[in-house]
């Protein structure tokens, strides 16, 4: 028997949170359905493509920090003449598929620059006579900073209405709801389902035996030089008080010159060890004490999985405070400790890192079946759709 169709859009521009968390998603979604995966940015290597889903890579664009402005990640292609080519792509999908499920990534509440490709997209399947099921796949915090936040909640909100089914936000309901930081004049029509986190599968951290070492890490470390090099002088002092080995990993986003940079400091440093990446973060943690990181999605979920005793210092910008947000509640719940962006240097990050010492393991009872509660969830949406499309036959 054939499996329905189901197509996940995924468009990540800055980081990598959000390609690792959708595949994830599209993994657990192709035991049931023919998951075709459409990636808007490059796939960084240390990333496993899900083997059971079919991917299609679009010409890959990327975002600017400070401006937003969208650049080509591709250095044969113009952005105009790769979004172009993505948006003729994406339609061709979706005419050759007929997906019965279509799943956007963060799309109305973010990825505005990419809505010439998206709205063609949702307007085909607003016209077909057996409508796909069409949901919003969100994380659980957003950003609340925009210059024009009250204008864009408005508009996401209408283009919910108009488009969706569903919003899905991955994370605990005691945790964050969409109303905490989603305020639109304009009613919100569409059901939202907190999925809980989508996390990796959950270990035995009970009895894992781990070395006395701390580990850096910053996602994608397309954004963390700065906690890099900081945390490469602080390295200095904790080993001089406690004799504590660091690791730090770089990241594949890293730009070169600073990745050279760490490099020739990271020769100077006693009792540190530096790699440009590694296959998976997750049993490094599992394997040591301490950690030292931002606090992306991802990241948030690795340092809970696993239990580490966690320091997060949270990339934060004028437009971006979606990581200080998670961070301050996961401080509360108990499940990191956090130093303010504002406050970091080297002695306060040595000093918080030696705090973390007489710090128990994170116990938390956050909910982290977020992939397998989504499934179920989409699931039961589609079967209730199914029912209203033969009722009104």
């Amino acid at each position: 028997m054939n499996k329905p169709k189901l197509l996940f859009y995924c468009q990540h521009s800055l980081g990598m949170g959000h390609l690792v968390r959708s595949f994830r998603l599209a993994a657990t979604f192709a035991d049931v359905f023919e998951v075709i995966f459409i990636n808007g940015g490059p796939v960084p290597e240390g990333i496993e493509v899900p083997k059971d889903i079919r991917l299609q890579n679009l010409p890959p664009l990327g975002m600017i920090t400070d401006s937003h402005e969208l650049i080509s990640r591709d250095s044969e292609i113009s952005v105009e003449k790769a979004k172009e080519a993505r948006r003729k792509t994406i339609m061709q999908l979706y005419l050759q598929h007929q997906p019965a499920v279509i799943v956007i990534e963060l799309f109305p509440f973010g990825r505005k620059k990419f809505a010439d490709e998206l709205i063609p997209l949702l307007e085909a399947a607003q016209q077909q006579l057996h409508k796909p099921l069409v949901l919003c796949s969100l994380r659980d915090i957003l950003v609340q900073n925009r210059r024009d936040q009250q204008a864009f909640e408005d508009r996401a909100c209408k283009t919910l209405n108009r488009y969706f089914d569903a919003v899905l936000l991955h994370c605990d309901l005691a945790f964050a709801r969409l109303s905490d930081f989603f305020k639109p004049n304009v009613p919100l029509q569409v059901p939202i389902y907190n999925t809980g986190f989508v996390a990796p599968d959950v270990f035995d951290t009970q009895h894992v035996t781990r070395e006395r070492r701390v580990i850096v890490s910053a996602g994608g470390g397309i954004e963390g030089g700065s906690l890099f090099q900081t945390a490469i002088a602080a390295q200095k002092i904790i080993w001089k008080k406690a004799r504590i080995p660091m690791t730090l990993i770089a990241g594949p986003f890293l730009p070169d010159n600073e990745w050279q940079a760490l490099q020739l400091q990271a020769s100077q440093t006693p009792g540190f060890t530096l790699h440009r990446s590694v296959d998976g973060l997750m049993p490094l943690l599992l394997r040591n004490e301490f950690s030292i990181s931002q606090c992306g999605y991802n990241t948030a979920m690795e340092l809970m999985q696993s239990g580490i005793r966690a320091l997060v210092v949270p990339f934060q910008t004028l437009m971006e405070d979606e990581q200080m947000s998670r961070a301050r509640k996961l401080q509360r719940a108990g499940a990191v400790s956090l130093l303010e962006p504002q406050q970091l240097n080297s002695e306060n990050l040595a000093e918080a890192m030696l705090d973390l010492q007489d710090r128990p393991q994170i116990m938390h009872q956050l909910d982290t079946n977020g992939a397998e509660n989504t499934l179920k969830t989409i699931l039961m949406l589609r079967n209730r759709q199914q029912h209203q499309q033969v009722a009104t036959l």
